[in-house]
Formats: structure tokens, sequence, C-alpha cells
């Protein structure tokens, strides 16, 4: 495990952003998540996902849900976090006994965000109950109720200064096509500017065995809107890299080096109200 940690750290402080007290923070949170280590259980999981223009890194861990859940609980009462949040997580542990629990922290540049994350398949309705009431979540909930669809892949929150609830379902057309259309039409019903054609046309053809909607909601609506693209190929990534962050390359590389990953393992495309996100998943 602390091999593990070493390895992260390496790769985080590749990115030009990082500063030391970022790298204090890191390894301050990696601790409190990680340890102490249960010999019962099988060791706890490290990912790291980055924006393509390498200017965020989002760490994120795997374990145990019950002790995750007290280890993330003592975190937060530690930083003074809002005590409401923990009311919601102990929420929606009731509500989800089943589910894969994981736990975040999001660095960039003068600014950080930390929260958790349940994966698995369950109620949709259950993530809707921790996500804040607004015309937005109205609309996203009509739209889904429309196809008779109530099946979540992830829901989570964000608990520091900027909280709003993560979710995650599958897309259920039959083809890719349809899935491409499902989304289309929701982005209409949201009416909320859909990804650029290029885009959407490259996911087509990289014909991805399913594709996921995601999305940021707060309390004033939708802050992040996109799908999430498993296994993509190498020609994609180059053309994400050449297209959304051109002088990020070297910096990649060398993250990816510091992980020994090939490449991402899923790409998140999303709109959010800087233009285009792309965050590379590893």
């Amino acid at each position: 495990m602390v091999e593990t940690i070493m390895r992260t750290q390496s790769a985080v402080i590749t990115l030009p952003f990082i500063k030391p007290e970022n790298e204090e923070l890191l390894t301050e949170w990696l601790n409190q998540m990680l340890f102490p280590l249960n010999p019962t259980l099988d060791e706890p999981e490290v990912h790291l996902s980055t924006s393509v223009d390498a200017e965020k890194v989002t760490c994120w861990v795997n374990n145990d849900r019950n002790i995750l859940l007290q280890q993330f609980a003592e975190f937060m009462g530690a930083s003074k976090l809002n005590e409401s949040e923990v009311k919601v997580l102990q929420k929606i542990f009731k509500l989800i006994p089943e589910g894969n629990l994981s736990t975040w922290l999001q660095l960039s540049q003068g600014t950080q965000e930390t929260g958790w994350a349940l994966n698995g398949v369950f109620p949709l309705a259950h993530a809707f109950a921790v996500t804040p009431k607004n015309d937005k979540r109205n609309k996203l909930e009509e739209w889904y109720a429309s196809f008779e669809a109530d099946a979540c892949v992830r829901v989570g929150r964000s608990v520091g200064g900027n909280r709003f609830t993560i979710l995650h379902t599958e897309l259920f057309g039959n083809t890719g096509e349809e899935d491409i259309q499902l989304y289309m039409d929701l982005m209409s019903h949201l009416e909320m500017s859909p990804l650029p054609t290029p885009l959407l046309e490259m996911i087509l053809e990289e014909d991805p065995e399913y594709l996921e909607l995601s999305f940021w909601l707060g309390s004033a609506g939708i802050l992040k809107a996109g799908l999430v693209v498993p296994e993509p190929s190498a020609n994609f990534v180059r053309y994400l890299s050449i297209a959304y962050a051109e002088n990020a390359a070297d910096t990649l590389a060398a993250f990816e080096g510091s992980i020994g990953a090939e490449g991402p393992k899923a790409i998140e495309l999303s709109r959010m109200a800087s233009g285009v996100n792309v965050e590379l998943i590893y």
C-alpha cells in the first residue's frame, strides 16, 4: 500500500499546477482513507483521473463500504466539513444496502473538492432522493420516467464548498446510434447544448460496448452533463489531446508513465459552463 501511495504521489506531481500544499493535502487524505488496513479484507484500490489539459486531477479510493464510510466521516469531522453531508451519506446507505463505496479528492489550480460515490445498479429514485430540487432535476426525472427507465449505476456527492450530486446512468438504446439519439433527445429536453457533432461521430466510430450519461447536479441546476466512453482507442485519445490540450501531451505522457498506464480505461466528455471538458480515467 505504501508503494501505491508513492506511485500516486509521483503521478500527481508531474502536473504543472501542483504545489507543496497540494501534495500535503493528498498525502493526508490518502492516509485517512487507506489506513488502518484490515488484514481480513482486500487491499483498498486507488485510481486517478485527469483532465486532458492536465489542469485538474482526481484521486479515487475504493474500499469496504463500512470501513470507508467511517474513515470518510472522520475526515469530514476533522476538516470541519458540513455535518449535514454525513447525514446525506448515512441516508443513501440505508436506501442502498448494496453497492461499492468510493471516496475522491479533486485538485485543480487554487481549488479542491472532496466527496464520495456509490457504484452498482440501484433504483434511480434513490439517487434523486439526495439531489437538490430545481427545474433541471425535474426535467431529468421527467425524461427518465417517459422511458420507464429507473436504473442508476453511480450516485455521489461533493461535500466541500461547491456541493453537488453526481449521477450516472447507462443509456438504454439497442445500438450506438440509438444511444446517441437518446442523448440528443435528453439534451433537447433539458434545453442544453449537446457535445459537438464531431465528438459524437467519433464516439460512434469507437463503437463502445455501452455509454453512460453523467451529471453534476447543484442547487442552481446542472453543472455538468456528459457521456462516459469505455476503452477509448489510442487514435481517439490522440484526437482529444490535439483538439482540447495541444500543449499537454508531454505532461500526460509523464503522468501515464508514473502510474504505468498505456492509456485511459475510459473518457468522460462533458458540457460545462466553461465549455467542453475531457476527463481521462485510469
